[in-house]
């Protein structure tokens, strides 16, 4: 119990000296843990496409407008301790290959994608890839692109399911096979 009391009277005074009392493999287990899931990255994306298509409209939108951002939002919160223990020497590149190769990835099944509501589902982690990476960066314009990111993507993504709606209720059908003519009849559906 004291240990719990100088961590939070440290805590509370100065955050260099919360830095002696975390460990390493803790910080990791909760960025991997919590906010890779929520962002999310290449590995732990599995979970979206699949989210997206059971979800109703609503549920996209709440899911791609408010809780994938919860995840960026909880990796800026760490970058000032990410930054104070020099994490750079441990994991630093393990991220940024994961960030880098999982955005190229994601990409090429974005191209191979037939179903809109999982296309934009993929094209989301593509997003969040290219901001895991300018957060990685531990630089100025890193991180406040990565918050424009973050902010557009917040606003963007739910107007696409919301344009996507309107396509199914005319149309009946998500698929891009079917779809294909979409651009020359109503061309303000494609803009986005």
């Amino acid at each position: 119990m004291p240990e719990e009391n100088e961590m939070i009277t440290a805590l509370a005074q100065n955050t260099d000296a919360v830095v002696e009392y975390i460990n390493i493999p803790t910080i990791i287990e909760n960025i991997v843990s919590r906010n890779a899931i929520l962002l999310p990255l290449y590995g732990f994306h599995l979970w979206l496409p699949k989210a997206h298509v059971q979800a109703s409209v609503s549920g996209s939108i709440i899911l791609a407008g408010v809780l994938l951002k919860l995840g960026g939002y909880g990796v800026v919160r760490f970058l000032f301790l990410l930054d104070k223990i020099n994490i750079c020497d441990y994991f630093i590149d393990f991220f940024l290959y994961l960030s880098v190769y999982g955005g190229l990835l994601v990409r090429f099944f974005c191209l191979r994608q037939r179903d809109l509501k999982v296309l934009i589902a993929y094209s989301s982690v593509v997003h969040i890839s290219i901001m895991f990476f300018g957060l990685l960066g531990f630089s100025f314009f890193g991180y406040y692109g990565a918050i424009f990111i973050i902010l557009s993507h917040g606003f963007i993504s739910p107007i696409m399911f919301y344009f996507l709606t309107f396509i199914y209720n005319i149309n009946h059908s998500r698929s891009l096979l079917i779809l294909k003519g979409l651009v020359i009849v109503s061309p303000l559906y494609c803009l986005y």
